[in-house]
C-alpha cells in the first residue's frame, strides 16, 4: 500500500507541475494576445488621427488660396456684415464640423472673428510657432465653452502676412477614439510633453469628464500596453488595459487549475483506494496460495518418501526376488516418484524464495570437493543419455563461504540440464577457474544451444529450453530460476553463453572466502 501512496504522490506532483505549466502558458498567451491588440489599436488610431490632421491642414491651405480676395476684403472692411456672412457660409461649406474661426496678424492680434473672446495664450504660442518656423502641431486648448484645437493657414494682404485660424471641437478626437477602441481596452490621447497630460478619451475632451488631476496617474501608466506618437501633432496615443483585466485572468486560471487538480486528486484517491483493496486481496490470495502450497507440499513429501522407500526395497529384492517385468515397472515407478519428489522440493524452494524464508547457512568449503560430489551424484542420470562428465580443476583448494546443500542443488540443476540438453554421447566439460578474488564453475555441453527467443527469460520460472521431443517431457522449468536465486543469495553471479548448433556454457561465480569472513561464517543468512 505504501508503494501505491508513493506512486500517487509522484503522479499528483507531476500533474501539479503540468497544470502549473499549462496555466503559465495560458496566462502568457492571454497577455501576448492583449499586447498585440493594443499595438494594433495604437497603430490604427495613430494613422487615422495623423491622416485626419493632415487632411484638415491641407484643406485650410486650400481655403486660404481659393478665398484670398474675400479674406483681404474682410481685413480691409471688418465691419461689413455681408462679407462676414459670405465668409461664414464658405467656412461652413469647407468645414462642416468647425467650431469657430478668426483672422489675426503674425503677433496674434485679433483682426476678424466670429465670436466674442480674446485669443488665449496657447493660441498665441501656436500662431508664433507657425509664423516663425512654419510649424503647426495641434493641441487641445481649454476654454469656458468648449475645448478645441486650432489649425492655421497663411495669406498676404498688401505684402503683409496674415493668419487664418480655424478651431475644431476636441470632441471630434473623442469620437475617433471611441470608434477604434476595443473591449477591455481604453484609448487615450495625451500631450507628449513628459507629463502625459490627458487630452481626450472615448468619453470626449477633458471638459467631458471630471477628475482632480488630468495627468496620467501612476496606476494608469502601469496599465499602458502600447504607446505611439502621432506625427504632425503634440499628441501620443496610448492603449491601456481595463483595470483588473490581468488580475481577474490570473485568478480565473488559478481557480480552474485548482479545480482540475482537485478533481484529478479525487479520482486518483478513489483509484488508489480500489487499487489498495485489490492489492490487499492479491496479498491475501498470495498468502493463501503459499500456505496451500506449503501444506500440500509437506503433506505430499511424507507419502512420497514412504512410497520411494518401499519401491527401493522392492527394487533391491528385500521382499523377495521379483520377475524381470515387475522389476522394470518398479524402476519406472521409482524414477517417476523421484521426479515427483524433486518437483515438490522445487515448489517448496520457490515458495521459500518468494517469501524470503529460505535460510542460507554459510560455512567455509572447498568448491572442487563439492563439484566432485555432485558429479558422482549426477553420473547415473547422465549415463541414461550416454553422457560423460570431465572435470578440469583450475582452482585446486579454492574455498568459498556457502551452504553446501544449496550449492549442491545449483550444481545438480546445471549438470542435469547439460546431460539432458547435450547431444547423444556428449562429453560435458566442467571447469573451475579462479581470478580477481572469485572462483567460477563452468559447465559446457555440445548440444543445439539455447534458442534465441528463450535467452532473455532462460532464468525465469517455467522456462524450458527443450531441444527435442524426448527432452521436452523431462523437467519443470524451475531449476534455473532456483539456481539463480541461490547463487545471488551467496553474493555470486550466474550466466551463460550459447552458440546455436555448438552447445551452451552455463556458469556461476562465487567470491573466494577470506580469513575474516571465515571467522563469521557460522551465522545463517535469511
Amino acid at each position: 500500500m505504501r508503494s501505491y501512496r508513493v506512486s500517487l504522490l509522484i503522479i499528483l506532483s507531476l500533474v501539479a507541475v503540468l497544470i502549473g505549466g499549462i496555466t503559465v502558458l495560458r496566462y502568457q498567451e492571454f497577455t501576448e494576445q492583449h499586447q498585440a491588440i493594443a499595438r494594433e489599436s495604437v497603430r490604427g488610431v495613430t494613422a487615422e488621427l495623423a491622416r485626419f490632421i493632415d487632411d484638415r491642414k491641407r484643406l485650410v491651405g486650400v481655403f486660404t488660396e481659393v478665398h484670398q480676395a474675400r479674406l483681404e476684403s474682410l481685413v480691409h472692411q471688418p465691419e461689413d456684415m455681408a462679407l462676414y456672412r459670405a465668409l461664414d457660409a464658405q467656412v461652413a461649406r469647407y468645414f462642416p464640423d468647425y467650431y469657430v474661426y478668426a483672422i489675426t496678424d503674425p503677433q496674434g492680434v485679433l483682426l476678424v472673428h466670429d465670436y466674442n473672446f480674446l485669443v488665449g495664450e496657447m493660441c498665441l504660442e501656436d500662431i508664433r510657432d507657425f509664423n516663425v518656423a512654419g510649424l503647426q502641431k495641434p493641441r487641445v486648448h481649454p476654454s469656458m465653452d468648449e475645448h478645441h484645437f486650432d489649425l492655421l493657414g497663411e495669406f498676404r494682404v498688401n505684402g503683409k502676412d496674415h493668419i487664418l485660424l480655424i478651431s475644431f471641437n476636441a470632441r471630434i478626437l473623442g469620437d475617433m477614439l471611441e470608434h477604434m477602441e476595443t473591449p477591455d481596452h481604453q484609448l487615450l490621447l495625451v500631450l507628449d510633453d513628459g507629463e502625459l497630460l490627458l487630452e481626450a478619451s472615448a468619453e470626449g475632451s477633458r471638459r467631458d469628464f471630471y477628475r482632480l488631476d488630468y495627468r496620467l496617474a501612476p496606476e494608469e501608466q502601469a496599465r499602458v500596453l502600447a504607446a505611439r506618437p502621432i506625427p504632425g501633432t503634440r499628441w501620443r496615443a496610448l492603449d491601456l488595459h481595463a483595470p483588473g483585466l490581468f488580475g481577474d485572468m490570473r485568478r480565473r486560471l488559478l481557480v480552474e487549475g485548482v479545480a482540475v487538480f482537485a478533481l484529478f486528486a479525487l479520482l486518483s484517491g478513489v483509484m488508489a483506494l480500489f487499487l489498495g483493496r485489490a492489492e490487499r486481496r492479491r496479498r491475501e490470495a498470495e498468502q493463501m496460495k503459499d500456505e496451500f502450497l506449503s501444506v500440500v507440499s509437506h503433506e505430499l513429501r511424507t507419502p512420497i518418501t514412504s512410497m520411494l522407500g518401499s519401491l527401493g526395497l522392492l527394487a533391491n529384492d528385500v521382499a523377495g526376488e521379483l520377475p524381470n517385468r515387475a522389476k522394470e515397472l518398479v524402476h519406472v515407478a521409482l524414477a517417476n516418484g523421484e521426479r515427483l519428489l524433486a518437483l515438490v522440493n522445487d515448489i517448496l524452494d520457490i515458495q521459500r524464495i518468494e517469501t524470503t524464508r529460505l535460510a542460507i547457512e554459510r560455512r567455509p568449503l572447498v568448491l572442487a570437493d563439492l563439484v566432485r560430489e555432485s558429479l558422482e551424484h549426477n553420473r547415473p542420470y547422465a549415463e541414461r543419455f550416454g553422457t560423460r562428465f570431465v572435470l578440469h580443476d583450475g582452482a585446486p583448494g579454492a574455498e568459498v563461504l556457502g551452504d553446501s546443500q544449496r550449492l549442491m542443488q545449483v550444481l545438480d540443476n546445471l549438470l542435469s540440464n547439460a546431460a539432458k540438453y547435450g547431444r547423444e554421447g556428449d562429453v560435458v566439460e566442467v571447469r573451475l577457474d579462479a581470478a580477481d578474488a572469485r572462483v567460477r564453475v563452468s559447465i559446457r555441453d555440445h548440444g543445439p544451444g539455447v534458442a534465441p527467443e528463450l535467452r532473455a527469460r532462460i532464468f525465469d520460472k517455467f522456462t524450458q529450453g527443450d531441444a527435442s521431443p524426448r527432452r521436452r517431457r523431462d523437467g519443470t522449468g524451475l531449476g534455473l530460476f532456483i539456481a539463480r536465486n541461490l547463487v545471488e543469495q551467496h553474493a555470486g553471479r550466474i550466466g551463460f553463453e550459447s552458440t546455436p548448433g555448438e552447445g551452451s556454457c552455463f556458469w556461476f561465480e562465487l567470491p573466494l572466502a577470506s580469513s575474516a569472513a571465515r571467522q563469521s561464517a557460522a551465522r545463517p543468512l535469511d
